[in-house]
């Protein structure tokens, strides 16, 4: 995303497949529900910049801009 914002998705163990060796993998095209969190490092390490892909935007009335699709 760039060199102080980062994309983290969190995947359900139980809906990632299995792959011979035991290690879960999500596979090309598999649909799973996910959290996405958008981290932005700051002074004092990694902070939660937004929810679901949405970057809050200072102003009024507040707006935010999506950062990322569910294709991502």
């Amino acid at each position: 995303m760039g060199p102080d914002l980062e994309l983290v998705r969190i995947f359900p163990n139980d809906q990632l497949g299995v792959d011979k060796s035991g290690d879960l993998v999500f596979e090309p095209g598999a649909l799973v529900e996910a959290v996405s969190l958008l981290m932005a490092h700051r002074p004092g390490g990694w902070k939660v910049a937004g929810l679901g892909g949405w970057l809050p935007r200072p102003g009024w009335p507040p707006q935010y801009e999506m950062i990322t699709q569910l294709e991502d």
